[in-house]
Parts: structure tokens; sequence; C-alpha cells
């Protein structure tokens, strides 16, 4: 079977494990001191492999003095014990088959009140620790090139995973945040930190759930916490400037792979770069910009108005509180199996970001981001609709040229007025501005007999722009008496868009015998603004419980409006078209009054809490000269729970339990359709539910610091009520069109486990991940109900080897297996295997020069012909050192040498599937100069880094 090309990788691993099978080995001893002659304890022992001085083990003596150290293979070592009253003490010894067991009996440590001998031992911090609810990982534990970026730190953190667009997830949860020393840097978008800070700089990594700020005084989960990652900056890097500038450029090979355009252009490469940091105790700047048409962005593009939702203009209101714990999507995704973005994309981006606290414990930062994308999307699409009538096939060739453009102003403040009274003040400024110029060709055919059933060729301009701004005030006052707090969050928002565009299209439809032309112009505008409050009281019952009173208010209005416009015969735009055309007006309020009982104990905390939200929806719209109002009002009880079990030092549990609602969009309730594609109309409905959910996860940890072994396994549930899910309606002449519905009986189930541990027969770190998803959803097709079932399972396994700071060598293999089931059209069933097979070197071959290359291989069964493909990416290149200090770096990389990069990806949902090729960028060399700036306490650092020679990484 083609899926069990992973067993020659999983047979290597297994091939270590005997070696780790005659662990078995042990020493053992007591502690006394000189004088006194009494016990020792907390003494810190470790044992080093003699042949390299690498940590083999280590623990604590006890309070009687002894320890012991055990699974030690055979072979010479030598023991190391410190302890901060004496002097340090070694012993070597060797485990032997014959004497696995080693005694050494009674060891005499001298008091540091004696002469000292110039003997400094340093002990190794455990790469992975539990602290309550916060996750730990130690940044040198983890080998990273000497140039990398904090992503590529953390690609090799257990529990942990990056995907190919740079988005994170820790413990099988999307990472909302990633903070620097506990402030946030560049706002809420976790690339500009995972893709710009240098992994060097960083001492500590924490994976945590950061409570709001209101939750964070109170000590009670409100639901609105986000995964969140923690870097810790090292110390000798807060007293300098660190940063570095790069540029380059090259030519590519044509990008003509997958039959768009002509392989005889070739396009000239460029980027540059740059970041640049100082860090001074407390205060935190940094500036960073980039320009580049190599399709790298440090950054995530939030479309936070939605402009790039189908052309509307529409967005989320606010839904009682919460968070989504699993994907929520209407549709069932299988597997995208891009191999590199669906564009090829001019980036420019640049910002500012500042932070500073001071004593008394006031703290101020801002950040200004800008950034701007240019794309060239050419596609080729395949799109099979699933109905037991009018069944069809529709075929898509499509191309478009467009640019979004994006601007953020942060600022925050945090103010201690007195030992019982602080104010923080928060304000989110974003300005977005986009346009877009398409053209498509679409087709489609019957499946039973292949008749050609329309075609339509079309031509669109989109442009928009607009504004959202957001305020909060937290006001926090502490009584006299422990425990008892009162705090109010005030909250203010606005928004404001506009945009139009332009529509023609041809349209024939050769059963039906007809034909129409669409000429049109159309406007959109759309305002908004939301005030909200949420009290909270809290009292404390005794020492270890403590009561919570809380009360929420929240109130949106919102107003969208669309006004389009036909062609007359003279080709002006003097007709409006009513069916077009419409206005909605929606204010949304929830009134929720909730307590909460919280009580700890050393090693065991719970909370248990409900909530009574009371809503009301107020849509009123005007549609073909005709005014219509709906209200619906809601009333729901929302519990919530949470435990957390210290089971031993190194073994904790955490288990919660929360319920929220979630308010459909604004162009989800607008009933004007949308025919932009004249072959796939969308619609909203007004009279839309809120959706409820039930959400379950359960985490748990163990670490053992001695072994350098982790353990991290998590399991979630999503049950939804009124799930927001799409009705297709599929004619006979080959038309979808497509409005929201509700639907219950929905739910998902996922699972992570990831075991990391040394193989030290070969000194290597192996890292195991196993996943699991299934989701329970459904659709309408033509009024029947088609019930959706995908299973999704994974298994992966990394190993990570060094040799003596000349040679990195890291590969990888994942196999996941995809299946879908559909309760209409059972033919159309899902079953593929997908394996990705991955390795990456650096070879230092002097202290100035060195080589790398890196392999991606794909393989995919299981799916249509000519989706089957197995690219494989090779990607190599050299570096070498220049300059005073070494701090000039020239590499010269060629990417994708066998151009084979192939543009690829499969959705499926409950309705269709839908199989998408695309152009991507192919094969191109780049040269470039990097000069690394590193003054720190006013002396500069050397640019070399701790191997042979420099490093060379491949940026995708």
């Amino acid at each position: 079977m083609n899926h069990l090309y992973l067993l020659p990788f999983l047979l290597c691993i297994m091939a270590g494990l005997p070696a780790l099978g005659q662990a078995d080995g042990s020493v053992r001893g007591t502690l006394k001191d000189t004088a006194a002659h009494v016990p020792v304890g907390d003494a810190t022992v470790t044992v080093l492999d003699v042949r390299d001085s690498s940590l083999a083990g280590f623990g604590r003596s006890s309070a009687s003095g002894g320890f012991e150290v055990s699974r030690l293979r055979r072979g010479a070592y030598r023991l190391l014990i410190s302890h901060v009253g004496y002097r340090p003490a070694s012993r070597n010894f060797e485990i032997t088959e014959q004497a696995k067991e080693v005694a050494l009996g009674e060891i005499v440590l001298t008091d540091k009140s004696s002469t000292l001998d110039a003997v400094t031992v340093q002990q190794e911090a455990p790469p992975v620790s539990m602290r309550h609810d916060t996750i730990e990982y130690n940044a040198g534990s983890f080998h990273v090139k000497p140039n990398a970026v904090v992503e590529d730190l953390l690609k090799k953190l257990p529990g942990v995973q990056v995907d190919k667009n740079g988005n994170i997830k820790a413990g099988g949860e999307q990472v909302k945040k990633v903070l620097v020393d506990g402030k946030e840097f560049f706002g809420n978008d976790p690339k500009i930190a995972s893709k710009n800070l240098p992994a060097d700089a960083v001492d500590k990594v924490q994976v945590f759930d950061k409570k709001s700020d209101q939750s964070q005084f109170t000590g009670f989960d409100d639901g609105n916490s986000q995964k969140t990652i923690n870097l810790t900056i090292k110390k000798d890097r807060k007293h300098g400037l660190f940063g570095k500038l790069t540029a380059g450029g090259g030519r590519d090979a044509g990008n003509a792979a997958g039959g768009f355009g002509d392989d005889a252009v070739r396009d000239s490469r460029w980027e540059a770069k740059f970041n640049l940091n100082q860090f001074q105790e407390n205060r935190q700047l940094s500036a960073l910009g980039m320009w580049n048409n190599t399709n790298k962005q440090g950054f995530s593009f939030l479309d936070v108005l939605g402009f790039n939702n189908g052309g509307g203009i529409g967005g989320g209101m606010g839904g009682g509180g919460g968070r989504t714990l699993l994907d929520g999507g209407s549709g069932v995704p299988l597997q995208d199996l891009a191999q590199s973005s669906q564009a090829i994309t001019t980036t420019k981006a640049g910002g500012l970001n500042f932070s500073d606290s001071w004593r008394g414990g006031a703290e101020a930062g801002g950040n200004y981001f800008f950034n701007r994308a240019d794309d060239k999307v050419r596609q080729k699409e395949a799109k099979q609709y699933l109905s037991p009538q009018n069944s069809y096939n529709q075929d898509h060739a499509g191309v478009t040229d467009r640019s979004n453009e994006n601007q953020r102003l942060n600022v925050f403040s945090d103010i201690r007025l007195d030992s019982f009274n602080s104010v923080k003040f928060t304000s989110a400024f974003t300005y977005q501005r986009s346009n877009s110029l398409s053209s498509a060709i679409d087709s489609s055919r019957s499946r039973d007999g292949n008749e050609l059933l329309n075609t339509s060729a079309s031509n669109t301009l989109a442009n928009n722009s607009g504004y959202n701004w957001n305020s909060t005030a937290l006001l926090r006052h502490r009584f006299a008496r422990k425990g008892r707090t009162f705090s109010a969050n005030l909250s203010f928002g606005l928004s404001d868009n506009s945009g139009g565009g332009k529509l023609y299209s041809v349209n024939h439809f050769y059963k039906a015998g007809g034909a129409d032309t669409l000429n049109q112009v159309y406007d959109l505008s759309g305002h908004g603004n939301n005030y909200g409050v949420v009290l909270s009281y809290t009292e404390p019952l005794s020492k270890r419980s403590l009561l919570e009173a809380n009360y929420s208010f929240y109130q949106s209005h919102n107003l969208t409006a669309k006004q389009t416009f036909d062609a007359d015969l003279n080709g002006k735009f003097t007709q409006p078209n009513q069916q077009q055309t419409n206005d909605l007006r929606n204010t949304y309020t929830y009134h929720r009054e909730g307590l909460a009982f919280r009580h700890q104990r050393t090693g065991f905390n719970f909370a248990l809490g409900a909530t009574l939200q009371q809503a009301a929806s107020v849509n009123s719209f005007g549609y073909i000269a005709k005014d219509s109002l709906l209200r619906q009002s809601f009333r729901n009880v929302l519990p919530n729970a949470l435990l957390q079990y210290e089971i031993t030092k190194y073994q904790h549990l955490h288990l919660q339990y929360i319920t929220y609602t979630n308010q459909p969009s604004l162009t989800q309730l607008q009933p004007v359709p949308d025919n932009s594609d004249p072959l796939n109309i969308k619609a909203g409905n007004p009279g839309l539910l809120q959706e409820y959910y039930h959400s379950l996860r359960l985490n748990y940890g163990s670490f053992d610091p001695f072994r350098r072994t982790s353990f991290i396994a998590m399991l979630g549930y999503n049950g939804i009520r009124h799930r927001i899910v799409n009705d297709d309606e599929l004619d006979s002449v080959g038309v979808r069109t497509s409005r929201p519905v509700n639907l219950d009986g929905l739910y998902q189930v996922n699972g992570f486990i990831s075991w990391d541990f040394p193989l030290r027969s070969i000194r290597s770190t192996v890292n195991l991940k196993s996943d699991l998803s299934y989701d329970h959803n459904a659709s309408l097709v033509n009024g029947a109900r088609n019930n959706g079932n995908t299973w999704t399972v994974g298994q992966g396994a990394d190993l990570q080897f060094s040799y003596k700071g000349l040679l990195d060598i890291s590969g990888g293999a994942r196999v996941e297996y995809n299946d879908a089931r559909y309760s209409l059209q059972p033919g159309q069933n899902q079953h593929y295997w997908t394996e990705t097979y991955t390795l990456d070197f650096n070879w230092y071959l002097t202290k100035v020069f060195s080589l790398a290359s890196d392999l991606d291989y794909t393989h995919r069964s299981g799916l249509p012909a000519g989706y089957n493909s197995s690219p494989l990416v090779w990607n190599a290149g050299a570096a070498a050192q220049v300059g005073k200090h070494k701090r000039g770096m020239f590499r010269l990389q060629a990417f994708d040498i066998l151009r084979q990069n192939t543009g690829f990806s499969r959705n499926t949902s409950q309705n269709y599937i839908d199989d998408v090729s695309y152009q991507v960028l192919n094969r191109y060399w780049l040269l470039s100069f990097t000069y690394s700036i590193s003054r720190f306490a006013g002396k500069a650092v050397k640019g070399g880094m701790e191997r042979m020679g420099p490093d060379i990484k491949f940026v995708r």
C-alpha cells in the first residue's frame, strides 16, 4: 500500500529502541556534611557521559541525604554534586553488564566557608516543565539554526504545531497571541513575532490560556481566554540593540506550472527586510519592514471588515461570550493539499512597536503596522455538486489581480492609581482598503449524460475601504479584605465602510434554450457602533473559597445597504435593479447575570458558574420596494466549569466546560442576492437564529525532567445547536442558489497526543505526534438534509540530530488519512491518504562557510486522476561570513531546483467537492547579503555563530 511509505522511517526509530531497553543501570549514594557529619538534602546530582559530557540524568538528594539516578545505559559516567552551601564534588563510575547498580556509599561535602577552588558546575534546565497551568519550554534545549526565527524554534517544541502558512497550534488549539516578556508585540498578530524575532534571543517559551484582563483581576474565567505564547528574552539581550538587515535579488525559471501562462516568462525576484530591537529592562522598542515578490509574509492580513467575503460588506456581532474551541465553519474541510500560496504576491510592510513600565505599576505602549499585498491569482477549478436530483459538474478558469492594504494602530496604558485602584485603557484602530479585477469562464455539465448545461463569461471589478475602531476602559478596585474586589469594563466601538463594483457577464443556458447578459454597477455602504459594560464583584467566603457575581450589557447597531443599477440601451447605468438593492438595519442587545464559585487548595482548584443570557435581535430591511420588520428574542442558560489538578509535581490535569452563543453576521442576514458569480448565487437569511455551543476540553501533561521526556494529550468536544449551514438549491440548468439556515444535531470531536523523548544511542531527539478529528455536519440540498461524517487521522514522527557543531540534520514524516461520507450521495464518499516527508541539513565546512539543503516530498493517493501528484521540492544553498566580527553574510540559494512545486487543493463540504489547481512560484535563485547588528552594554558582539560556519535557512 502506498501509504506505508512511513514504515522505513518508523523502523529506523524502532531500531534504536533496544538501546533504550538497556537503560537499566543506576547509581546511588548518601551525602554528608564534612564537619557536622549530618545529611545534606536538596543537593543537585548530575550524571554526565564522559565521552561528550552530555547529560545522562540528574536528581536531588532527599532530606536524609540519599540520592539515586536510574535508567542509565552501559558506559562510563561522571557524577557531579552541587549545593548552594557546599563545594562541588565529583565521582567517576561505570555501568557494566556485571555491575548494573553502582553504590558510591557516603560522599562527604566540604562547607563553602573553606577555601574554594575555581570550579564551576552549571546545571542544565529541563527542556519542558509545568508551572501551574503554563507549559514552559527551555529554548536552549531545542537546537535551531543560528539565524533562525522564533517560528523555527516553535516547530521543534513538543505539543506545538506550525503549518505551511505560519499558523500556530499548541495542544491542538489555535494560538491567538504571542507576547514578548508578557507584553503585546504588534497587537494581536502572532505571526509578526514568530516570523521576525530571532530565536537565539529567546530564553523560555511559555504556553498558556491567557484570560481577559478582567478575569485575571477577579480570578474567574469569563470564557474569553485565548491560547497564548509568551517569549521571555535572555537577560543579555535586554541591554542593547540587536537585529538584521537583508537585501537580495535573483531571477526565476518561469512560473507556468499547471498550464498557466508562457514557460518562457522570466521574472526578477527580490527581497529586502530589516528588524531592529532595543530592549532596556522593561522598555521594548522594535521596528521592522519588508518588501519582496517571493511570497514571504511576516504577518497576518486581518480582514476585519469582511471585504474578502464574496465582495460584500458585513461582519460579525457580539455573541454572548466565549471562544470557539474547534473550527465552526459550515463546511467539512478534508485537507488543504496546497504546497504553497495560491497566488504570486508582492508584499510591502513595516511597523513600530513600543512598550514601557515604570515604578509604581504604570505601564504603557503602542504599535503601528502597515502592510500591502498585491496578488496575481491564476486558477482552474473542477467542482462536483452532490444532489440526488440535478447533480452536475462545473469547470472554472479564472484570473484575478487584487490588492489589499491594511493599517493598524494600537495603544494601551495600565495605571496603578494607589494600592487599591487601577485603570487600564486600550484602543485599536484599523483602516483597510482593497480592490480587485477578475475575469472568469465557467461551464456546467450534467453528471449522468455529460450534457452541456450552461456557459458563462464574466468580468468583475470591486473596491472597498473602511475603518474599525474599538476602545475599552477597565476600572479595578481592591477592598481592604483580601479577595473582595469590584471591576467595571467599559467598551465602545465604531465602524464605517463603503465600496462598489461592476459586473459584466454573458450567460448561456442550453437546456432551457435561453441566454442573458448582466451589465450592472453597485454601491455598498455600512455603518455600525457598539457599546457595553461588564460589572464584577468578588466576595471571599473563606481562605480557600471565593464567590463572584457579574452583570453584562451589550448593544450593537449596524446598517448595511446595497444599490444596483443596470445599463440602459445607451450603456449608461440609469435603471435601478430592485432585486439587487436593499438595506438592512440590525440592533442586537443582550443582558447577562451570572454567579460563580471558586475553591482552591494546594495542587487542586475548581470553579463552577452559570449565566442567564437574555438577547434580542431586531432586523429592519427594505427589499423590492417593501419594508419588513423581524424581532427575535433568545433566553439561554450558559453554565461553565473549570478543574485544575496537579497529580504530581510533573503531572497536571486540566478540564474545562463552557457554553456560549454566536450571533449571525450581517452578510448572513442580508436578504439581497449576490450574483457576482452568476452560476453560484448567494443570499442571506434575516430569520437566522443564534448558534449555541457546548464545549468541553480535557488536557493532560506529564514531564520527566530527569529523563528529558514529555507527554501532552488533549481531547475536545463541541456540540452545536442551531448551527448555521448552507441550504443549496441546484436547478436543472446548472445554477446554484445558496442561503444560510439553522440545523441541529451537529458536533465535533478532536484529540491530540505528543510524546517527546531522547534517543541517546544515536544522540538524537524524537517526537511522535498523533491527532484525530471527527466532524458530524449537515446541510440542505434541494430541501433534503445531507449528513456528512468526516474522519481525519494523522500520525507523525520527527527526529533531530546534531554532531559536534559540524552537522545538523532533522527529518520528519507524517501520514494522514481522510474519510468523508454523505447520506444523500454515498457514491461521492471520499477516502484518501496524504504522506509528507521532510529532510533538512546544514553542513558547517569551515568557520565561515557552510552548505545547506532541504527536501519536501508529498505523496497523495485516493484522489481523482490528475490530483494524485507526488512533488519533490528541493532547495539548496551556500553561505559565507565576511567582515569584521563576521557580521556580514552572503547567501546564494536555489529554490525548487527540480521544478516540481505544484498548486493543488481539495475543499469538500456536504454539498460539493472542489478540486483546484493554481499557479505557484516555481524554481528561482536568490543572492542576498545580511548584516547582523548586535550591540549590548556598549560593546559590539561578533556575528559569528557557535558553530564551525554560518547558517542558511530556507523560508517559503
